[in-house]
């Protein structure tokens, strides 16, 4: 077989086994990928095991069981309901205030991102997480776990959320848009923000939220 060509002599019978070289192939070539590659290959995995098309998965098994009415991977440029987006446009290094560039972007989302979603809506998924709706509580305890650390102690990574000191959830942002969600289990507080303009403003008052929040 092609895969025992490179068999390690140094490894043991049982790590010479198709399989066991197969897995070590795919973790090499995964290590390689940037999160949205993953992401891409994880929608490509979903639409195999489930013989449906992603954005119908999703629906049926995600949006639709958490009330999440105003969700969805519209095609951009004919949904009249979805805020355009725009980045700044910057003078002398700092933002210009009422300036700004209207963003084009691809034809539709995808499982690496871009889907569309009311702040209402993500508060919708947050509880139903919480009510075991969309998976079982021993699920979601191991998703804000903390299951690897970064070089800080008190940061690091669940599964499919940062995790840092008493909270957890997730961000980020792309050209015309801005989201952060977290979640203060403890306080029971969940916050999200959001934005259609791409500035740091966002991370700022979210930022600021955690403080609050957190009571420093």
């Amino acid at each position: 077989a092609v895969l025992d060509a490179h068999a390690d002599p140094a490894r043991g019978p049982e790590e010479h086994t198709e399989a066991a070289q197969l897995q070590r192939a795919v973790h090499e070539v995964l290590g390689t990928m940037g999160a949205q590659d993953l992401d891409t290959l994880l929608g490509l995995i979903v639409e195999r095991k489930s013989g449906q098309d992603f954005y119908a998965y999703v629906q049926e098994h995600i949006f639709a069981p958490a009330g999440m009415s105003h969700t969805g991977y519209p095609i951009r440029g004919g949904d009249a309901t979805s805020a355009r987006s725009y980045n700044p446009v910057m003078d002398a290094g700092v933002v210009a205030i009422g300036r700004h560039d209207l963003i084009t972007l691809g034809a539709r989302g995808s499982s690496a991102g871009g889907a569309s979603a009311t702040v209402g809506d993500v508060l919708a998924f947050d509880s139903a997480l919480r009510r075991g709706l969309l998976v079982s509580p021993e699920t979601l305890g191991q998703m804000r776990a903390m299951q690897s650390r970064s070089d800080s102690p008190s940061y690091g990574y669940g599964y499919g959320f940062i995790v840092e000191g008493d909270h957890y959830g997730h961000g980020g942002s792309a050209p015309g848009t801005q989201f952060e969600f977290q979640r203060f289990e403890d306080q029971d507080i969940s916050y999200v923000v959001a934005s259609n303009f791409n500035t740091i403003a966002g991370p700022e008052i979210a930022s600021l939220l955690n403080r609050v929040i957190g009571g420093e």
